[in-house]
């Protein structure tokens, strides 16, 4: 009876020590697996490149420097756009001369005009200040000039 009890002991013995290692076969082999993942998300971080971030427009917006006189049969205001450099078409400006909102539309070479009649220029006083704007989105650029003859 104690040798069936030490070959009972033994047989467990074994077994215990069969499923020892087995565990620690799973377990490298775990082990090994995580290692792999891990690899392949280091690496397909690396290969994805993030978009890079777009610059903003710089917008040029610039207004003619002409002269207002009283007895001219029309005056033409003028303004230039351009963004990143390169001149827009079909863009809307608005003009503000004495008050009076005009609007206008680039052409291909970025420019917008905007025609002052003669019955409005006839109402300037010679020698007193006038202000005129243009505006494009956020950006406005004014002009003061004296009202000459």
């Amino acid at each position: 009876t104690i040798t069936d009890l030490n070959n009972t002991i033994n047989n467990q013995t074994e077994q215990i020590n069969n499923l020892t290692n087995i565990m620690i076969n799973q377990t490298e082999q775990i082990i090994n697996l995580i290692t792999t993942v891990n690899q392949t998300v280091s690496d397909i971080e690396q290969k994805v490149t993030p978009k890079p971030t777009p610059k903003p427009d710089t917008i040029n917006l610039v207004l003619s420097n002409g002269k207002i006189r009283k007895s001219a049969k029309k005056l033409v205001i003028k303004a230039r756009l351009k963004i990143n450099g390169k001149a827009v078409k079909g863009k809307k400006i608005t003009f503000i001369f004495k008050g009076k909102k005009y609007t206008a539309k680039t052409n291909a070479q970025g420019l917008a005009k905007v025609t002052i009649k003669k019955n409005v220029l006839k109402k300037l006083k010679v020698g007193k200040k006038v202000k005129y704007q243009a505006k494009y989105d956020k950006i406005t650029k004014s002009r003061t000039k004296v009202v000459k003859k």
